[in-house]
């Protein structure tokens, strides 16, 4: 019996503090972001003459939803800038499209190499000649907000760092479902980093809506088949000391596709994509900020711990079901204690998100009435990232008109 009670006392101790942990860090987050977000309006102060600047924009199959994105985009230019699209691996006439509305167009073909990092570095290769002071990326499924494109490049410039926009994705209609997934993207995308930028701390790259001072990028190689490229490249460049700040008065949308279908290929693609990087950066990264006492890593590492919303939320019931059995077998009963606290954390952020960041979207009887169902629909997403994981980049249906 003192085996088992051993044991007992060694599983209830782990499921605590990783249950405790994984809740409470986003918990603290949301909570930091607080007296940032009432400041949220304020934009980057003028920092002199505007920097010279490329954007580039990643398309792949994307003649029909191209020209809402660039009569976003180029607008917001001025002599001298550069717009530039990545027709990649292209069956229609996307560069003809691009060239139409005024952007330069070059194409990309290589099937064996596919994916938004490849395309990313052939447009990288492509300003060579005659770089920018800055590089913003967009995707070519994406509205820019006005002034979005000046509030990112005068950030890059004044930081000499990555700089990430407010990046967040738009439910497709009204439906309970849809809008609990962006209640969660709110979360991740915009009460999330604004807590790290409250404390001064740097956030995750989210793949649009980034900006780059050129000297960052010049000896960095972006040609990459990894689902979350942009993932990648930020704690790549944080590892050499170049932080990605968050930047929420520059602020880039897009929506989930409204097919059912094309949503579970889309979001696995994230979702396998993000719990890929954390099993194989996390230990490294909390090694190297410990080694070299670099808070500002290891704040990365405690971010991208962080699973998505609903993997944590299944996380915590599982908990609490090995808790339960944990006592049962005469184990100590202070995990039952901790999934006590870790839920009420968990319900507190989320009243703190919907009232602050989400009252428009959603209410929070819908969410709590939802979450289970919610859940079990994202059941299948997770088992196949164990048993069936997408480790190839899939291009995603994309909804226009």
């Amino acid at each position: 019996m003192a085996a088992w009670e051993a044991l007992a006392t060694v599983i209830g101790l782990t499921v605590t503090v990783l249950l405790l942990g994984l809740v409470a860090f986003p918990l603290l987050q949301t909570l930091w972001s607080l007296e940032s977000g009432r400041r949220a309006t304020e934009g980057p102060s003028r920092i002199g003459p505007r920097p010279r600047l490329a954007i580039l924009v990643p398309a792949h199959d994307e003649a029909l939803g191209l020209p809402a994105t660039l009569s976003t985009l180029l607008p917001q230019l001025v002599p001298g800038d550069r717009l530039v699209v990545i027709a990649d691996n292209c069956s229609d006439d996307t560069a003809a499209v691009a060239r139409r509305l005024g952007a330069e167009a070059i194409e990309r073909f290589d099937t064996t190499r596919r994916g938004k990092g490849y395309a990313l570095d052939h447009g990288m290769q492509h300003l060579r000649s005659e770089p920018p002071e800055v590089v913003l990326m967009f995707d070519a499924d994406c509205i820019a907000a006005p002034d979005c494109v000046r509030i990112l490049a005068d950030e890059a410039l004044a930081s000499m760092r990555p700089v990430q926009a407010r990046y967040l994705i738009r439910a497709p209609d009204d439906g309970t479902r849809a809008r609990i997934s962006e209640f969660a993207y709110r979360l991740r995308n915009w009460a999330r980093p604004l807590g790290m930028r409250q404390v001064g701390m740097p956030c995750q790259l989210m793949g649009c809506g980034m900006a780059f001072h050129w000297t960052l990028l010049a000896e960095t190689s972006l040609a990459s088949g990894h689902l979350t490229e942009d993932l990648q490249l930020g704690l790549a460049l944080a590892r050499r000391g170049l932080y990605p700040g968050f930047c929420p008065d520059a602020i880039v949308d897009s929506r989930f596709v409204a097919n059912a279908a094309d949503a579970v290929v889309q979001r696995t693609r994230w979702e396998h994509g993000a719990l890929a990087t954390l099993f194989a950066e996390l230990p490294s990264l909390l090694l190297r900020s410990v080694r070299t006492l670099d808070r500002r890593l290891l704040m990365m590492a405690l971010d991208l711990a962080v699973p998505p919303l609903a993997l944590l939320s299944s996380l915590l019931l599982l908990s609490g079901a090995v808790a339960v059995a944990v006592a049962s077998i005469g184990g100590p009963r202070w995990p039952l204690v901790a999934f006590a606290v870790a839920v009420a954390m968990q319900i507190a952020m989320v009243v703190i998100v919907q009232r602050v960041y989400a009252r428009d979207l959603i209410r929070l009887g819908e969410i709590f009435f939802e979450v289970p169902l919610y859940l079990l629909r994202k059941a299948p997403v997770y088992l196949r990232f164990v048993f069936r994981r997408q480790v190839e980049w899939v291009r995603t249906k994309r909804d226009v008109g």
